[in-house]
């Protein structure tokens, strides 16, 4: 059985959400969050079979800017707390419009 294929254009990540806000703002773009650990043997997988998917990184490069924040980490965890309950690892969107809800 053949593999899916892989992404010729990968999905790009930074690590600093205020820039990724501003990134999205400007291209019209929502932003998608990665709250990842070190130790997250699923977070290392979705890196390595999910985000290189050519489906899946065609539809986050055409509508989302993305971040990768630590889930245990100072603003990493602070927003995975308020995001995705008391997971240290998970994914959230949200806009960079004032007053949205994550």
């Amino acid at each position: 059985m053949a593999g899916r294929p892989r992404a010729t254009t990968a999905f790009a990540w930074g690590t600093s959400l205020p820039k990724a806000l501003a990134a999205a703002k400007t291209a019209g773009k929502k932003v998608f969050i990665d709250f990842e650990t070190d130790w997250c043997g699923p977070c290392h997988q979705m890196d390595q079979w999910i985000w290189t998917d050519a489906e899946v990184a065609g539809l986050l490069n055409a509508g989302y800017v993305g971040v990768k924040l630590d889930g245990v980490k100072a603003e990493g965890s602070a927003l995975a707390s308020a995001a995705i309950s008391s997971a240290k690892a998970g994914m959230v969107t949200c806009s960079t419009r004032p007053n949205m809800s994550v």
